[in-house]
Protein backbone atom coordinates (compact mmCIF):
# COMPACT_ATOMS: atom_id res chain seq x y z
CA UNK A 1 0.00 0.00 0.00
CA UNK A 2 2.89 2.39 0.95
CA UNK A 3 4.42 1.52 -2.28
CA UNK A 4 1.69 3.05 -4.27
CA UNK A 5 2.13 6.41 -3.07
CA UNK A 6 5.65 6.26 -2.38
CA UNK A 7 7.01 8.09 -5.51
CA UNK A 8 4.17 10.65 -5.13
CA UNK A 9 5.01 11.82 -1.30
CA UNK A 10 8.76 11.31 -2.14
CA UNK A 11 8.62 13.53 -4.97
CA UNK A 12 6.44 16.48 -3.69
CA UNK A 13 8.44 16.09 -0.17
CA UNK A 14 11.99 16.82 -1.97
CA UNK A 15 10.42 19.88 -4.46
CA UNK A 16 9.30 21.13 -1.47
CA UNK A 17 13.09 21.30 -0.20
CA UNK A 18 14.04 22.43 -3.70
CA UNK A 19 15.77 19.22 -4.72
CA UNK A 20 14.46 16.00 -7.17
CA UNK A 21 15.65 12.29 -6.98
CA UNK A 22 18.76 12.54 -8.72
CA UNK A 23 20.24 14.89 -6.19
CA UNK A 24 19.72 12.17 -3.20
CA UNK A 25 23.05 10.41 -3.27
CA UNK A 26 22.40 7.96 -0.23
CA UNK A 27 18.83 6.26 -0.28
CA UNK A 28 18.24 4.56 3.55
CA UNK A 29 15.26 2.36 3.16
CA UNK A 30 13.06 0.87 6.40
CA UNK A 31 14.34 -2.68 6.42
CA UNK A 32 11.20 -3.66 7.97
CA UNK A 33 11.12 -6.72 5.80
CA UNK A 34 12.00 -7.86 2.11
CA UNK A 35 8.54 -7.11 1.02
CA UNK A 36 8.85 -3.27 2.40
CA UNK A 37 12.62 -2.49 0.51
CA UNK A 38 11.68 -4.57 -2.66
CA UNK A 39 8.61 -2.43 -2.85
CA UNK A 40 9.95 0.92 -1.97
CA UNK A 41 12.79 -0.13 -4.11
CA UNK A 42 10.31 -0.64 -7.26
CA UNK A 43 8.43 2.23 -5.95
CA UNK A 44 11.36 4.99 -6.40
CA UNK A 45 13.23 3.36 -9.27
CA UNK A 46 16.38 2.34 -6.93
CA UNK A 47 19.42 -0.03 -8.00
CA UNK A 48 20.22 -3.01 -5.59
CA UNK A 49 23.42 -0.82 -5.15
CA UNK A 50 21.10 1.74 -3.63
CA UNK A 51 19.02 -0.55 -1.51
CA UNK A 52 22.00 -2.92 -0.16
CA UNK A 53 22.68 -1.48 3.33
CA UNK A 54 19.31 -1.28 3.74
CA UNK A 55 19.38 -5.04 3.28
CA UNK A 56 22.24 -5.87 4.70
CA UNK A 57 20.83 -4.30 8.36
CA UNK A 58 17.96 -6.19 7.77
CA UNK A 59 19.85 -9.38 7.46
CA UNK A 60 22.26 -9.06 10.33
CA UNK A 61 19.51 -6.75 12.65
CA UNK A 62 16.13 -7.97 11.46
CA UNK A 63 12.95 -5.47 12.01
CA UNK A 64 13.54 -3.94 14.66
CA UNK A 65 10.59 -1.25 13.92
CA UNK A 66 11.20 2.26 12.54
CA UNK A 67 14.49 2.81 15.09
CA UNK A 68 15.94 -0.06 12.70
CA UNK A 69 16.53 3.07 9.85
CA UNK A 70 19.22 4.53 12.43
CA UNK A 71 21.54 0.75 12.08
CA UNK A 72 20.57 1.78 7.92
CA UNK A 73 22.37 5.45 8.84
CA UNK A 74 24.96 4.28 10.88
CA UNK A 75 26.25 1.68 7.82
CA UNK A 76 25.43 4.30 5.33
CA UNK A 77 28.19 6.43 6.84
CA UNK A 78 30.51 3.79 7.97
CA UNK A 79 30.52 2.18 4.57
CA UNK A 80 29.67 4.74 1.90
CA UNK A 81 31.46 7.81 3.48
CA UNK A 82 29.21 10.59 2.34
CA UNK A 83 30.89 13.46 1.16
CA UNK A 84 30.11 17.10 2.74
CA UNK A 85 27.16 18.77 0.60
CA UNK A 86 25.68 15.11 -0.44
CA UNK A 87 22.05 14.03 0.03
CA UNK A 88 20.74 11.45 2.08
CA UNK A 89 17.04 10.60 2.00
CA UNK A 90 15.60 8.39 4.65
CA UNK A 91 12.32 6.53 4.36
CA UNK A 92 10.53 4.93 7.15
CA UNK A 93 7.26 2.70 6.99
CA UNK A 94 5.31 3.15 10.41
CA UNK A 95 2.36 1.84 12.09
CA UNK A 96 -0.90 2.25 9.98
CA UNK A 97 1.17 2.20 6.75
CA UNK A 98 2.64 5.82 7.29
CA UNK A 99 5.38 6.78 5.46
CA UNK A 100 8.14 9.17 6.85
CA UNK A 101 10.76 11.15 5.28
CA UNK A 102 13.92 12.58 6.60
CA UNK A 103 16.30 14.40 4.56
CA UNK A 104 20.17 15.01 5.38
CA UNK A 105 22.88 17.16 3.95
CA UNK A 106 26.36 15.95 4.91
Amino acid sequence: MAGAHMRGIVDGFLADHGITGHMVDHWLLHPGGRRIIDCSQAALNLTDDEVAVSRQVLAEHGNVGTPSIFYVLHETIAQRKPHPGQHALLVTIGPGVSIGLMLLRF
